[in-house]
């Protein structure tokens, strides 16, 4: 059994030992060559000398968007009917004016062979009352009237025959396909969406089928045969025109999208509305790619789109360059817009101008000695700032710190959020 003299020894040994281990845990875990502590966190600073160069320099306004195709087209039957074939699947290619689905003609082919028969009557009746010579003139127009009234409905079964067909009315991919053989269809309409403005045309709306694909509803306002790059909606930012509900949202039986040109549909704030006008160049970088993509603003909406916390944002369709690589229905990108561009611009890095006794100046090398020369400063472009005074190209100067590294790219996109590039002397 221990003695108390033996205990007290004991647990004396036992507390240096943890003072001895939280000494040796603290060094590891604070001392250098850890996140904690560095040994370069005392050491003199670094100097560095660098060049006052011409350069490019661009004031950019930042959002995030959703990628959409150029031109989409949400289809649907003109006509209510039973699908009897649909020709088409997603992925598939197709050209302007392909059959994408049917539905079945008979009572269409009855109902055009009856107004056809309805109208050669009233002909045959109009025919003989003015070879009658006793007709008076309210006969006559009665009889004319009836022509006019059976051809009217003569063409519309013929167009509704035609309506049998469901046709793309662009080049593109069919990006969507909810219906089979079988269903049931009623008539309604369908759109374009695009650049451009709105137009109506015949169309058509979902039903509901055998199958359990259904829905109803407005899809928009460019008819089945409607043009591509008329305006519907625009996605989430809705700015592409007034056509109705649009693309998104709808429910189409088809929808087939052009992948040859591409827009992206971003918002901004109520305080970079007024620096963003069409044409300007921008830069896009599609989420999870490195690979970067050129464009210009297309349209500028005037109306809040949504409100974010409580501040309105604006719609802004950027129109993408080319057709490049990674783009796809529905993606996230974010865009540079470039708001303001300054050329051939005299800089130097902002970490080397000081303030000293009220007055901006560098460490300006003479004879390979620094003077403190003063400068007057433009815009400041995040690490780079202008000198409008003071230095000329090619002057060096010092840069004092413990890390530093100048932009790659004299033409780099530079500033701080929405107000990129604001700041001055």
């Amino acid at each position: 059994m221990a003695t108390p003299r033996r205990s007290r020894v004991l647990l004396g040994v036992l507390v240096v030992l943890v003072v001895l281990a939280a000494g040796v845990g603290a060094w590891f875990a604070f001392g250098p060559g850890t996140g904690g502590w560095s040994a370069s966190d005392a050491a003199t600073p670094t100097t560095q000398t660098v060049r006052a160069t011409l350069s490019t320099q661009r004031q950019t306004v930042s959002a995030t968007g959703t990628i959409a195709p150029r031109s989409q087209a949400n289809l649907n039957f003109a006509v209510a009917g039973t699908v009897t074939a649909v020709p088409v699947s997603v992925g598939q290619q197709v050209s302007r004016g392909a059959i994408l689905a049917q539905v079945d003609r008979t009572q269409l082919q009855a109902a055009l062979e009856l107004a056809q028969a309805q109208l050669d009557a009233a002909s045959a009746s109009a025919s003989q009352l003015r070879d009658s010579g006793n007709a008076t003139s309210a006969q006559l127009s009665s009889a004319d009237a009836q022509v006019t009234s059976a051809t009217a409905k003569r063409d519309q079964a013929q167009q509704s025959l035609r309506d049998a067909d469901l046709v793309s009315p662009i080049d593109g991919t069919v990006a969507l396909v909810t219906i089979a053989a079988g269903d049931r269809v009623i008539a309604g309409q369908s759109s374009s969406s695009g650049l451009g403005t709105s137009a109506t045309g015949t169309g058509s709306a979902t039903g509901s089928g055998g199958s359990g694909q259904s829905g109803s509803g407005q899809a928009g306002a460019a008819g089945q045969a409607g043009a591509a790059g008329q305006a519907g909606s625009a996605g989430s930012s809705g700015v592409s025109g007034s056509a109705g509900s649009g693309a998104t949202g709808s429910t189409a039986q088809l929808v087939v999208i052009a992948t040859d040109a591409w827009l992206v549909n971003a918002q901004v704030s109520a305080a970079d509305l007024p620096r963003i006008k069409t044409d300007q160049p921008v830069e896009i970088t599609p989420a999870g790619s490195s690979q970067k993509a050129a464009g210009t603003v297309a349209q500028v909406g005037v109306m809040a789109a949504s409100s974010s916390g409580g501040a309105a944002t604006f719609p802004v369709t950027v129109a993408v360059a080319g057709n490049p690589a990674g783009l796809y229905a529905g993606g996230s990108a974010s865009v540079s817009i470039v708001v303001r561009q300054y050329d051939d611009i005299l800089t130097v890095p902002t970490a080397a101008i000081l303030t000293e006794n009220g007055k901006t100046v560098v460490r300006k090398l003479v004879g390979g000695q620094p003077v403190t020369t003063e400068v007057t400063v433009g815009q400041v472009f995040g690490t780079d700032s202008e000198i409008t005074g003071g230095l000329q190209n090619g002057d060096e100067v010092q840069v004092t710190g413990r890390s530093f590294q100048r932009s790659a790219s004299p033409s780099a996109n530079r500033g701080l959020g929405g107000n990129h590039g604001q700041g001055g002397g």
